[in-house]
């Protein structure tokens, strides 16, 4: 694959530049130690720009925000009105004060920014706040060598895979996400050749498990590994096993990411491997190579299913581990989800649903199920409906929302070019709509798959969305209320003891804020950033889609007592909640046990703004 040849140094500018505008960003957003509703616009910003030598664009401005040590913070800005709160437009940040230097203004570091921050809090020091120092330091050098993959989109006869549009997703990750690049655990050599943007193929490691310690989730349907591996493959795996003794009947097959295989088992597994519970069979078989996901990976051979195996490191401030009772969950949720659309014949054609049934776990009698331990070693078998064979364009979302700081979005623009259009207005309405249309669909009866970028994929044939795939069936949120009035069974989830509850929800807006945080303000308006960038639509016009297009589905869709509540909380309520991802990071002690770590604030309703 070829990489950019732009010079490093222009590389680490526009690395520093993006994670430090998504960490202002975020904190804004979070009201982060009231960074939101104790800062100040500057009237008169003109002694302090002369004191750093900064000058102001057309439409920005300076925010200062003060500290309790009397010092301020200063940095450009420009308004962002519908949520009633600003954007970091450019660096530097400034520290002003009589102190800071014979101007009194001097330039700041990220990391002494967020320390600083954190210094205003009142309710004791952060236990993570030198660690997530360390990773916005991490989230710079890795968004360098992501920066080395190529932005151009692979097609072959018009047609995009999945396993390109994964490459392609990866590169944007999490949108709006400081740290969403970090994978903290990988060298340089790690990322290059596991991380996603790259599409390196690699080989798994496999090892036998003992069947008294292995939890299966299908009934003891047929190996898992069939699927995964050539025949060749497969024939020199056995033999493998053979040679060491061992009986298929006796021991379970599974494949380990070789990061995993190296850094994690021999620590982990210590004493199974020793006794010879765990024992390796096999090195770099197979033929995968990562989806946007990184531990999701696609075999070549067989690109309708991926497999999902743990990893050891972090990302998104959790461990990439996968805890047996993730994996039951999944399954309880995926037949919520495929019982709702085989209830209804019109949606049916509308939406598909990956099967994750198959899956396989290390167990230990006696051990606690809720301790990481099992959680490193498994694997589950994601098949994909063969739906997706016929599509064109086959695309997580989070693919739409990656566009070059040329303003170019080659997806995009590949979609326009299969339609015949030039006009982004009515693609995004499209998207839209079918993706608010079937999430109102879900959620009038209580159910709400976790539907954000990576998770739901689309399916284009000639440029225009046939379906929507869901995958990654884990999260699926329930609200009992409104599934009793719907006639349906509670889901039997289980859920690790003095834990946020994040799966089953109490409230109607708890449960709608799920749409709002990940749905909308991350998954649909990261794709609106998108079309805006290249000249294709205002950001006001993309609000004013989104709003008409929740207003339509619940009209269309809810019954009365639902659509009054969905309404209020989605469309007439002054505040919307916002998803805080840095004070939990900052707070995080320990793993987190495969839970990215966050919280819940409140912003103004962006769909009540008028301009």
């Amino acid at each position: 694959m070829k990489l950019s040849d732009t010079p490093h140094a222009a590389r680490k500018a526009d690395a520093e530049k993006q994670v430090l505008t998504d960490l202002v960003n975020a904190l804004i957003y979070e009201d982060f130690m009231g960074m939101r509703s104790r800062s100040v616009l500057l009237r008169d910003p003109q002694e302090v720009l002369d004191q750093a030598g900064m000058t102001l664009a057309e439409a920005e401005g300076l925010l200062a925000f003060p500290l309790r040590d009397g010092r301020t913070l200063h940095f450009r800005v420009i308004s962002d009105s519908r949520f009633q709160s600003y954007r970091f437009s450019r660096p530097p940040i400034l520290l002003a004060g009589p102190e800071e230097g014979e101007t009194g203004v001097r330039l700041l570091e990220m990391d002494e920014y967020v320390r600083l921050l954190a210094e205003e809090a009142e309710d004791g020091p952060f236990p993570n706040l030198a660690g997530f120092c360390d990773e916005l330091k991490l989230a710079v050098e890795q968004t360098i060598l992501s920066s080395q993959a190529s932005t151009a989109l692979e097609t072959t006869r018009g047609i995009v895979s999945l396993r390109e549009s994964e490459r392609y997703a990866s590169l944007r990750d999490r949108p709006f996400h400081p740290t969403s690049r970090v994978k903290n655990g990988w060298d340089k050599d790690d990322y290059s050749l596991y991380g996603s943007e790259f599409g390196q193929v690699f080989g798994l490691d496999w090892v036998a498990v003992r069947n008294d310690r292995v939890r299966r989730g299908d009934g003891g349907k047929a190996p898992l590994y069939t699927e995964l591996l050539t025949a060749d493959e497969q024939e020199r795996l056995l033999r493998s096993l053979q040679a060491k003794g061992l009986s298929p009947a006796d021991y379970c097959l599974m494949p380990v990411h070789p990061w995993q295989m190296k850094h994690v088992l021999p620590s982990v597994f210590e004493q199974e491997l020793a006794e010879q519970v765990i024992i390796p069979v096999a090195s770099g078989l197979g033929q995968f190579t990562p989806s946007s996901s990184v531990r999701s990976l696609i075999p070549l051979h067989n690109p309708t299913v991926h497999v999902k195996v743990p990893l050891g490191v972090y990302a998104l401030g959790a461990i990439r581990i996968m805890p047996p009772r993730y994996l039951e969950n999944g399954v309880k949720g995926q037949k919520m989800v495929e019982r709702l659309c085989a209830g209804d014949a019109q949606a049916a054609p509308s939406v598909a649903v990956c099967d994750e049934e198959s899956w396989v776990a290390y167990t230990a009698p006696g051990e606690d199920p809720f301790a990481d331990k099992p959680g490193h070693l498994g694997c589950l078998v994601r098949r994909y409906p063969q739906t997706m064979l016929e599509a064109d364009v086959v695309c997580p979302m989070s693919a739409l929302a990656v566009f070059t700081k040329r303003g170019e979005a080659p997806l995009i623009e590949h979609l326009l070019h299969q339609r015949q259009e030039t006009d982004g207005r009515a693609l995004f309405r499209d998207i839209c709509q079918a993706f608010i249309g079937r999430a109102v669909w879900f959620a009038k009866v209580g159910v709400l798959p976790e539907m954000h970028g990576q998770n739901v994929v689309l399916l284009f044939e000639r440029g225009q969305l046939k379906q929507l795939l869901l995958r990654d069936h884990d999260t699926v949120r329930v609200y009992p209320e409104w599934m009793e009035r719907a006639g349906l069974p509670p889901v039997p989830y289980t859920v690790k003891p003095n834990t946020r509850n994040t799966l089953i929800l109490g409230t109607a807006a708890d449960f709608v804020s799920y749409l709002q945080t990940l749905g909308i303000q991350v998954n649909l308006a990261s794709i609106l950033q998108a079309f805006a960038a290249c000249g294709w639509l205002s950001e006001d016009e993309g609000w004013l889609v989104i709003r008409q297009e929740l207003e339509r589905a619940i009209k269309q869709e809810a019954p009365a007592g639902v659509m009054a509540e969905m309404a209020e909380v989605l469309l007439e309520a002054e505040h919307w909640p916002v998803k805080e991802i840095i004070a939990p990071l900052l707070r995080r002690e320990g793993s987190g046990g495969g839970s990215m770590p966050s919280g819940q604030g409140s912003i103004a309703n962006p769909l009540r703004w008028e301009g």
